[in-house]
């Protein structure tokens, strides 16, 4: 039996039947996402669903943003598609624990700016702004990176240099 995700109140619901989306109320607008589908789709571009909107308004405008967004990015400020693996399990990692040890251990000033953008995440999702908290996620992931391979660089460049200068002096 097929299983279904929906993107729903601002949160992403399922795995749900098809009787358990008709319990729903879900709308032609609301996001529908399950395994087969590459992105998630607008629930009343797909064709299997057509039994859910019997009745009901007309679909909304193209353009319209609303509170399950398009899909498409057709205005400013419109969610992009929702993909199951950016929202699956609800808030992103944080990466806060990981950017706090590599500003300690490696590299003090690019591990600032991962713990920076490590209290974005939990703020931004709070609020709402699931867009806003995968990005900051994804920058705390990429500054706690180079902060740590730049700590890594700069121990292996110093233990040469190390090396080379007891080397000159003949050793001990």
């Amino acid at each position: 039996m097929k299983k279904y995700f929906i993107y729903q109140d601002n949160q992403q619901v399922g795995p749900l039947t098809f009787e358990e989306l008709q319990a729903r109320n879900v709308g032609r607008e609301t996001m529908v996402w399950f395994d087969g589908l590459a992105e998630w789709k607008k629930a009343g571009d797909l064709l299997e669903l057509n039994d859910l909107f019997q009745s009901g308004p007309p679909p909304v405008p193209a353009g319209t943003y609303g509170a399950q967004g398009s899909g498409a990015q057709t205005n400013p400020g419109e969610r992009p598609a929702y993909v199951p693996g950016n929202y699956g399990a609800g808030k992103p990692k944080n990466w806060l624990v990981e950017s706090i040890l590599v500003t300690l251990f490696c590299c003090l000033p690019f591990g600032i700016v991962a713990i920076v953008n490590a209290a974005k995440v939990d703020s931004r999702f709070a609020t709402g702004d699931m867009d806003g908290a995968v990005q900051a996620s994804a920058e705390a992931k990429k500054w706690t990176s180079i902060s740590f391979f730049v700590g890594i660089g700069v121990s292996v460049l110093y233990l040469i240099y190390m090396g080379v200068m007891i080397g000159s002096m003949g050793g001990f």
